[in-house]
């Protein structure tokens, strides 16, 4: 390659360098600058975008003002009892395996094969003062269905 280089004339010899040189930049360009500047226009308009929303979000909180949800009234009763309720209500009373009481303020409880909407409504459903201290949610072989054990916790007991 040396020995094709140094057979050229000076001209063709600056004309390779030059090409070699734009080609270089090319390459550079294309390889580093362009996508470069292209993740950081992305940044940016995604910078926007945020501030945009926590302008939003700041001006929905202030129209929120103090205004609270009123309480809603604890667990009457045994937590058993409320969460078999719930599951009820959800729908999924068939798919309850097990429910096994842990003193008086908790409950493990076995679902199986329950579809996943299901079981967020179950969720949504709950009294604030009932927690999930463990979950487990693990899919079933068939799209949109779990098996679940969990346990609930009444925080007035």
């Amino acid at each position: 390659m040396m020995d094709w280089f140094e057979s050229r004339n000076l001209r063709e010899k600056a004309i390779v360098v030059a090409l070699a040189a734009v080609l270089l930049i090319v390459f550079i360009d294309t390889l580093l600058v362009t996508p470069y500047l292209e993740h950081r226009q992305q940044l940016a308009q995604q910078l926007e975008q945020a501030r945009e929303d926590l302008a939003w979000m700041q001006r929905a909180v202030g129209r929120l003002g103090s205004a609270q949800t009123p309480r809603q009234a604890g667990i009457q009763g045994n937590i058993a009892t409320y969460i078999d309720t719930q599951f009820s209500r959800a729908g999924l009373k068939q798919q309850l395996q097990q429910m096994t009481p842990i003193e008086r303020k908790s409950v493990r409880v076995r679902l199986s094969d329950v579809p996943f909407r299901s079981l967020a409504r179950f969720f949504s459903g709950l009294n604030p003062q009932v927690v999930v201290d463990e979950i487990r949610i693990l899919p079933t072989g068939e799209t949109g269905m779990v098996d679940v054990n969990m346990v609930l916790t009444n925080l007035e007991a």
